[in-house]
């Protein structure tokens, strides 16, 4: 199925509910740890009605549909009965061999090497991904020149991002200033051990100056309370925001705070995630979490997150990423060598290696060059080209 038909499936999942769609078992397989811990969350937040294990199978699965990202999505979508294999898939099932089939494959073996053997049309096939009658935005970040695959920037994708079980602030009711303070107040007071909400108490009596039962204190007004001390400026300096983290750090836990700008003035959005240091073997560090939060929770904010999708030379979708189109304004390359590795290239330099003809093993060794060594290469396989034509 192509991406149209992937979410198309995606959105009758969500809209009509997984069993009216129909699945197979195995889809708890496959389905991610994440999307499904999201799942029972939502079941039980909502309280749903489950009169049997049907009920709970198809709440559970559509729920934690809602929560997948599309790559993971992709994994998931052939145990549903609506899902139509490409050809690709098909052909890539195992072959059962009998003598009239090896006999035809000797006798067509130097067909099928000459047709193997003929150099990939590059500029044909990037004017297919980036031109449907016209230009349709769509850029080529990079290319593979050993595997022929192109990293395509998608210029009109739908892409929601990936919801990091310590990200604090709903993307889907965004809020300005106070309105940030207030769901990571919500947020932390829900997440850390009942230590800190009795600090919170502490702190709460020791600012109005009086003493007030704790039970008289209830969880509206510490939220309430906490978003004004945590403020509606976190990327300035706040010594209440490091009196928090003293106190979290006691739960191996850390508060990180990042404020994120929009391209309209005025626009900004302030973003909170609870970091939690006892739950993984390797929890992100700091800087990682800064990433996540500038480059994917805030680009789906200001409308700067897309897709990149990885394309054969067939143009089937063979993998795809979300990516911040801030990362590809002066680095599309590097960006892409991140998520794929250093096979890919500068389009013009893996067009010249493809051009000149260099084998596999060429390529490769001019693939562990520095990219600005990859351009002067292909500069004179450029001109070595030109000469022979002549």
């Amino acid at each position: 199925m192509n991406q149209k038909e992937m979410k198309a499936l995606k959105r009758e999942v969500i809209d009509e509910g997984a069993l009216n769609i129909g699945f197979y078992t195995d889809i708890f397989e496959h389905i991610p740890h994440y999307a499904l811990l999201e799942a029972f969350r939502e079941v039980h937040s909502q309280h749903f009605e489950l009169p049997d294990d049907s009920a709970l199978d198809n709440a559970l699965v559509t729920e934690a549909i809602k929560a997948m990202n599309y790559q993971d999505f992709k994994e998931v979508a052939p145990s549903f009965f609506g899902y139509t294999k490409s050809d690709d898939e098909i052909l890539s099932e195992p072959l059962k061999i009998n003598k009239q089939i090896f006999e035809q494959l000797k006798n067509d073996s130097q067909e099928l090497f000459k047709l193997k053997s003929q150099p990939a049309d590059y500029e044909a096939i990037m004017n297919k991904l980036t031109h449907d009658m016209k230009s349709n935005g769509n850029e080529i970040l990079a290319i593979n020149p050993l595997e022929n695959e192109f990293a395509v920037l998608m210029d009109d994708t739908w892409i929601e991002p990936y919801l990091a079980e310590g990200l604090l602030t709903n993307y889907q009711t965004p809020g300005y200033d106070a309105g940030g303070a207030t769901q990571i107040a919500e947020g932390i007071l829900s997440r850390a051990p009942q230590g800190f909400s009795d600090w919170v108490t502490e702190q709460m009596q020791r600012d109005t100056h009086q003493y007030v039962p704790a039970d008289d204190i209830f969880g509206d007004e510490q939220i309430i309370w906490l978003a004004d001390k945590l403020g509606s400026r976190f990327d300035h300096d706040n010594d209440f925001i490091d009196k928090v983290n003293h106190e979290l750090s006691g739960y191996q836990m850390e508060l990180v705070t990042h404020e994120v700008v929009g391209y309209s003035q005025g626009e900004r959005w302030n973003l909170g995630y609870l970091m939690d240091k006892s739950s993984l073997d390797e929890f992100p560090k700091r800087e990682q979490v800064i990433d996540y939060l500038e480059h994917e929770i805030g680009a789906y904010y200001r409308g700067s997150l897309s897709e990149v999708f990885v394309y054969d030379a067939n143009q089937e979708i063979m993998n795809s990423f979300p990516i911040d189109k801030e990362l590809t304004w002066n680095s599309e390359v590097e960006v892409v060598q991140d998520y794929l590795g250093k096979d890919f290239t500068i389009p013009d330099v893996a067009i010249a290696y493809n051009e000149a003809g260099l084998s596999k093993a060429q390529i490769s060794e001019n693939l562990k060059q520095p990219l600005s060594k990859q351009v002067e290469i292909a500069e004179q396989l450029n001109l070595q080209t030109q000469v022979a034509q002549e």
